[in-house]
């Protein structure tokens, strides 16, 4: 069984600074923002907005079988999530003014230092069934093509980050 650990804040845009802080670094304000252990969470929440609102797309399209009106419904979630993620949440946050990124390490060394390695096989493995079924489901339930070529590429979004958290547990040492 996992246990509940904690989890940290890893990808593109997320540093460290001298103190060891975790630091979101807004490259449209030049500002680094501190996410405290208190904030992880909800950061978390908003680091997925747009896998958010590619789900909004795909449940959208599957009930009306509209593509404009999924598309639609698609961007208000991302204005929606983009806007309480900037107006909300960052603000809310201590920030640094003319922050200079540095300390930055790829996705792979951070979730290897950053993860347990039986939480990293076991989400490797669930990502890479989560995109077989993707596939399965698609041909299977006879989608139209739209629906098809969603699922593939979702699958292939999957698979890479499959693909990377093994990676990461090769690269772990606990």
């Amino acid at each position: 069984m996992i246990k509940d650990e904690k989890v940290s804040p890893s990808g593109i845009n997320i540093y460290q600074d001298d103190r060891g802080r975790t630091i979101y670094f807004d490259r449209f304000t030049k500002r680094g923002y501190v996410i405290t252990d208190k904030e992880t969470k909800n950061y978390m929440t908003f680091q997925n907005r747009f896998f958010i609102a590619l789900a909004a797309l795909i449940l959208t399209y599957s009930l009306v079988k509209n593509i404009f009106v999924a598309i639609f419904v698609c961007l208000l979630v991302v204005v929606a999530l983009e806007l309480a993620f900037r107006k909300k949440f960052l603000a809310r946050l201590t920030y640094m003014s003319n922050f200079k990124p540095m300390h930055r390490q790829c996705i792979v060394k951070q979730l290897a230092n950053k993860t347990s390695k039986t939480r990293l096989l076991l989400k490797s493995i669930l990502y890479l069934t989560l995109a077989v079924l993707l596939v399965l489901n698609a041909l299977e339930k006879k989608h139209d093509i739209t629906l098809i070529a969603v699922s593939y590429g979702i699958a292939g979004i999957v698979t890479v980050v499959s693909i990377v958290h093994f990676l990461a547990y090769f690269n772990a040492k606990k």
